[in-house]
């Protein structure tokens, strides 16, 4: 092992040890994690474990080499399910030889974004008062996966090859998706769980701002980032909305990391940040005319 790697698994391991008294003896750590279990038990687990099994299922039964059919299915359940059935769906298709390893690297980020129902419900019914406006949110993650789903279609294979085995057994594939199903749902609240933890703490011990804190946990989880601008001024609140649904935060990423591991991440992290920065730029310039537009009820 180089000195390198040596030092960089210290440093981790240092890093640890420090955070693990913040985040087990601190009260507002303790209590943001309740929130957290709470969230994943109540609002996440409930749509995303259906969707675990469906996406797992129609990852087995696609035919090999059919990229076209396969990058658009991808999109579509990407797009209407959320977060992380898209890496799912999208690591099932790179196993089976339906998408190239680049393909999958540059789509991951497209179909992997914010479900409709909690931009809609959560952020905009909830938290912006406007369910216009967290459609107007989703919309933006849909249309440029759209775009990039086009693009990526057109230099995809467009035939079928010949299977490499035969039709697949209905019953083995829904016995292992609920299977695969059960250990990634367990995976994404302990993620959610462990990151708002640890946002908690960290705001604490460096007396964030309520502003920055809403963008720092914007930055780590999603769920609890759309809690805390819920208490922020309504032109503020439509920016770090905005932010954090494009962007999804690290828990997703981490999610994504376990659900697709054989697929390269950097280019999800760069388009990641290029959508999150372009969605808050619009975000700030329209957000004074949706505050009034609010204001007056208008939508």
């Amino acid at each position: 092992m180089s000195t390198k790697d040596s030092l960089s698994r210290y440093a981790i391991v240092l890093t640890c040890l420090i955070l693990i008294p913040l985040v087990t003896v601190t009260v507002d750590s303790e209590n943001a994690a309740k929130e957290a279990m709470n969230t994943a038990l109540e609002r996440v687990l409930p749509v995303l474990i259906p969707c675990f099994v469906l996406s797992n299922i129609i990852g087995a039964t696609l035919p090999e080499g059919n990229g076209r059919l396969s990058i658009f299915t991808v999109y579509s359940v990407g797009a209407t399910c959320g977060n992380p059935i898209g890496a799912v769906l999208t690591e099932k298709l790179y196993q089976r030889g339906c998408i190239s390893k680049k393909e999958a690297s540059l789509l991951l980020p497209f179909c992997s974004h914010t479900s409709p129902a909690f931009c809609i419900c959560i952020i905009g019914k909830a938290v912006l008062g406007s369910s216009f406006l967290g459609g107007i949110m989703w919309l933006f993650s849909a249309i440029t996966g759209l775009i990039a789903t086009i693009v990526l279609s057109k230099k995809a294979k467009t035939t079928a090859s010949p299977p490499k085995e035969e039709i697949p057994d209905i019953r083995n594939a829904i016995n292992t998706a609920i299977r695969n199903s059960a250990s990634a749902s367990c995976s994404v609240t302990v993620l959610m769980v462990f990151f708002t933890s640890l946002g908690s703490c960290l705001g604490t011990a460096f007396n964030m701002s309520e502003e920055v804190y809403a963008f720092f946990m914007g930055f780590l989880e999603l769920g609890s980032a759309t809690l805390v601008a819920s208490e922020l001024p309504i032109h503020l609140r439509i920016a770090a909305c905005a932010f954090s649904a494009a962007f999804c935060g690290l828990s997703v990423f981490f999610q994504i990391c376990a659900c697709a591991p054989s697929i390269p991440k950097y280019p999800y992290l760069v388009i990641k940040c290029l959508m999150a920065g372009v969605a808050l730029i619009l975000a700030s310039v329209f957000a004074p005319n949706f505050d009034i537009a609010i204001e007056n009820h208008v939508f």
